[in-house]
């Protein structure tokens, strides 16, 4: 089955006089600490079923990473 051309939906990609142009968007620099922050919420989640010192050091991770991405994202302007 095909539609004919009358039919057809528009282009997307066609220019729209009432559409405002976008903005640039800021966008923050690529980190690691997400990725600190992670691999902390795992360990304390692996040391919930193993050792208490698993999980403090995943929580001790978790601290540094989330004060490390704050501290980036506080002196990235």
């Amino acid at each position: 089955m095909t539609i004919p051309p009358d039919s057809a939906p528009e282009s997307t990609n066609a220019a729209r006089s009432d559409w405002n142009p976008p903005r640039p968007a800021m966008l923050s620099r690529p980190t690691y600490w997400p990725a600190v922050l992670a691999f902390g919420l795992t360990a304390t989640a692996f040391g919930i079923v193993t050792t208490i010192v698993i999980s403090g050091i995943g929580l001790l991770v978790c601290a540094l990473a989330i004060g490390g991405w704050i501290a980036e994202l506080r002196h990235e302007h």
